[in-house]
């Protein structure tokens, strides 16, 4: 596959890029904004960091460990 830069695509192509790049996050992804007292913010934070994580992974983690106590419980 030739590797063209996105500069040199014209703005047709990357129009469709940036369309199908869209479709594509509409369907796999959904956005969740939390508004949290900055104190809990840091501590979730200082948790991701502790355990190298990012947040989206985090939260991950914490709905599996969630699962797996209701599942044993």
């Amino acid at each position: 596959m030739i590797n063209m830069g996105y500069k040199k695509l014209s703005a047709d192509r990357k129009k469709a890029i940036s369309e199908n790049a869209n479709e594509y996050a509409k369907a796999n992804y959904k956005q969740v904004l939390l508004r949290l007292k900055p104190e809990v913010a840091n501590e979730f934070d200082g948790i991701c960091q502790a355990e190298n994580l990012s947040r989206v992974e985090m939260l991950r983690k914490l709905l599996e460990i969630y699962n797996q106590t209701i599942d044993n419980g």
